[in-house]
């Protein structure tokens, strides 16, 4: 069993269309709308591969109820909250990668944070890893991170955070068991512009050593990373041509949380094939049909002397 905590989940509608043309009238050629937030797509794709998951979800006002009817048939814990759900919105359109306009969400009261951690640790029992995913409620306290992997380690579960700003650095100051950043949280936690796969080597071990865990950096077309006490590798995946690659970072983190069974390398290409092959689903995080082969993604070991990859 896989628990995943999303505390600032949302409803994402989408809109495909043609050409944008700022400042025009645009018609949508489809739109549909989802239960959505990091913990919310781990969790859907952890199930698309068989993985028992549990998901804390909090939710508010009409659009909690929507997002509750959303998730009725995934198996979801939600903690009732004042403040309404948040509507975040994708455009895809022709040629560009996706738009986002992501809405903050509204802060947890001290009893709603309460509650958010009580039900998260009466799920603890037979649970091999906790999945923290996603930002904070705007004006959260960044100590609602650390609270839940204290629970968990308490719990002797494992602790997967992945979050940006100072929900992210909590995690790093928790010395969570595994951090999952993207270039850009990458950046921000290390200070400095990663530019390169080199850059990102150099940034990630940074990171580890202040966690002493894994560390787990997704680099879109570049591929992934993985930071282990073990050793280090650098994944890059097939060519793919994405339908919509947002959340294919939560694939990511499914696929490596989904079987602790395989060496690092092995398991580093599991993963990357699941986010590879999420960008070829119309919805996000989801799976198509037919997944990317791992055995098409290239791993390579990570040397002091000699980084695969090189420059993008």
């Amino acid at each position: 069993m896989i628990v995943t905590v999303t505390a600032n989940p949302s409803v994402d509608r989408t809109y495909r269309i043609g050409t944008l043309r700022p400042g025009e009238l645009h018609r949508a050629d489809d739109v549909w709308a989802e239960a959505s937030g990091k913990g919310v797509n781990v969790g859907r794709v952890l199930r698309r591969l068989g993985v028992p998951v549990r998901m804390i979800v909090t939710a508010g006002g009409g659009e909690g109820r929507l997002l509750a009817e959303l998730l009725s048939v995934a198996g979801a814990e939600l903690v009732p909250v004042r403040g309404a759900t948040r509507v975040n919105i994708t455009l895809l359109a022709d040629g560009l990668e996706p738009t986002k306009i992501n809405e903050p969400g509204t802060a947890l009261s001290t009893s709603e944070a309460d509650h958010l951690i009580a039900a998260t640790a009466a799920s603890l029992a037979g649970t091999r890893w906790l999945a923290c995913c996603g930002s904070l409620p705007g004006g959260a306290d960044p100590a609602l991170v650390r609270r839940l992997i204290t629970i968990a380690r308490d719990a002797g579960v494992r602790v997967a955070v992945d979050a940006s700003g100072a929900a992210l650095a909590a995690a790093v100051d928790g010395r969570a068991d595994l951090v999952k950043p993207n270039r850009d949280e990458l950046a921000e936690l290390v200070g400095r512009p990663i530019d390169t796969v080199t850059d990102a080597i150099a940034g990630g071990r940074e990171i580890r050593a202040r966690t002493g865990g894994t560390v787990l950096v997704s680099l879109g077309a570049d591929g992934a990373l993985l930071l282990t006490e073990a050793g280090g590798w650098h994944a890059a995946s097939p060519p793919v041509t994405p339908l919509n690659s947002t959340g294919a970072g939560d694939a990511l983190l499914a696929g490596y949380l989904a079987d602790d069974t395989a060496r690092p390398p092995a398991r580093l290409a599991y993963a990357v094939s699941i986010g590879a092959s999420a960008c070829l689903a119309k919805a996000t995080a989801d799976l198509p049909d037919e997944l990317v082969d791992p055995a098409r993604v290239r791993v390579r070991p990570l040397h002091e002397d000699a980084i695969p990859g090189g420059h993008p």
